[in-house]
């Protein structure tokens, strides 16, 4: 009785496309009483939203040191690099990081969660990383790819590529992932219908990294 509202989520343009869809569609079905709202923006407007209080929570990837949420963990995804069929490492097992030292890259922009963390492991690897084009989102990145510009580091969940497309996923030896959060203002209590969601979205994707692994 006490499962109605609405329920405002934010959440960043990967997770918007991966993630929410089974979430909104779950919610609607089981939850018929709560109407939930998808917030679709870049990972820095997500956290200012969740800050400011206009949505209930957001999901984001971990955002490192911010004191002021509350993170719970709904999954950790791993990187891949997207390059072309004629590509040379496009018939690797695995394609190690040392090797995008030689590479022009087209990587998704500073306003992206995963960038920080592609940059961290470029300088852990000491790698002066030829970065020929940044832009905004992963259909973007797969276009440049596909154009030829070069290759890219990509999220899992930033898969499948567009239909059609002549681009190949090839895994990287490294343990690096991007661990995927739920945030909230820290102290924030949640209504009943915002704790619903919240503990639907985690209970969804508790197997995730196995289904994600099973088609790599």
């Amino acid at each position: 009785a006490e499962r109605h509202g609405r329920v405002r989520v934010a959440s960043a343009p990967t997770l918007s496309s991966s993630l929410m869809p089974a979430c909104l569609t779950y919610c609607k079905e089981h939850y018929p009483n709560i109407t939930l709202l998808m917030n679709d923006q870049v990972q820095s407007r997500v956290l200012s939203v969740v800050h400011s209080g206009q949505v209930d929570f957001g999901l984001v990837v971990d955002p490192l040191d911010d004191e002021d949420l509350h993170l719970e963990t709904v999954l950790e995804d791993p990187f891949y690099l997207a390059c072309r069929q004629d590509h040379p490492l496009a018939s690797s097992a695995q394609a190690d990081w040392g090797s995008l030292a030689r590479e022009s890259l087209v990587l998704l922009d500073e306003t992206s969660g995963s960038r920080p963390l592609i940059n961290r492991e470029f300088v852990r690897r000491g790698i002066d990383a030829n970065v020929v084009q940044e832009v905004g989102h992963p259909t973007t990145v797969f276009r440049l790819v596909d154009a030829g510009m070069g290759v890219s580091v990509l999220p899992g969940l930033a898969w499948p590529a567009p239909q059609n497309s002549r681009i190949v996923r090839v895994p990287l030896n490294s343990e690096v992932r991007r661990r995927i959060t739920l945030v909230r203002r820290r102290g924030r209590t949640l209504s009943p219908a915002a704790q619903a969601v919240w503990r639907m979205i985690l209970q969804r994707f508790a197997n995730w990294p196995e289904e994600l692994a099973a088609t790599a």
